[in-house]
């Protein structure tokens, strides 16, 4: 961390030097200077990946879900095929219980374009279902829920397999998955 406050104070509109710090305070679990610094690197430039990737999640951790959103937004409109990124963006978007963000033809969009650009996979497919059941395509919502489990078996992952179906059990309610 000293080093990279030298760093920054060296160089403060380095986007490079904003971002490696506030990775590092991501890490010392001090999101809320760590969000900052990503900002401020977005400032000044503004396409900076690296940021965009983190920024949102020092939000989040720093519990700004309303501001992480907005930021998960502009990364996903910065880098449109990054999938984790529309992952991300379509699953909050689908399943927050918060109803400022919670936006379901938004996160269904968003998780028909993730689906359609890459083979079937068990986590686009049990996003795409969450979307789904918020906008109450249930019978949709639990045939892809059903073959993201099963996709999720082939792959070896089983805890990713148990938790779709704990989500299925709600689609199979006629209910959305609501975190």
């Amino acid at each position: 961390e000293p080093h990279l406050q030298q760093y920054v104070a060296i160089e403060p509109t380095s986007p490079h030097a904003l971002t490696n710090l506030g990775n590092v305070l991501f890490q010392l679990r001090r999101p809320a200077e760590a969000a900052e610094l990503l900002g401020r690197a977005l400032q000044y430039d503004p396409d900076y990946s690296a940021a965009h990737v983190s920024y949102f999640q020092a939000l989040l951790a720093a519990g700004k879900q309303k501001e992480a959103v907005a930021a998960l937004h502009a990364a996903h409109a910065a880098m449109p095929s990054v999938a984790p990124l529309a992952h991300r963006l379509a699953w909050m978007l689908a399943t927050s219980a918060n109803d400022d963000i919670r936006n379901p033809a938004e996160a269904l969009q968003v998780a028909e374009r993730l689906s359609a650009n890459a083979p079937p996979n068990a986590d686009n497919l049990g996003v795409l279902a969450a979307a789904q059941a918020a906008n109450g395509q249930f019978d949709a919502a639990v045939a892809n829920a059903h073959q993201a489990a099963s996709l999720a078996r082939q792959q070896g992952n089983e805890p990713l397999a148990r938790r779709i179906e704990s989500h299925l059990r709600f689609y199979e309610a006629q209910r959305p998955y609501i975190e």
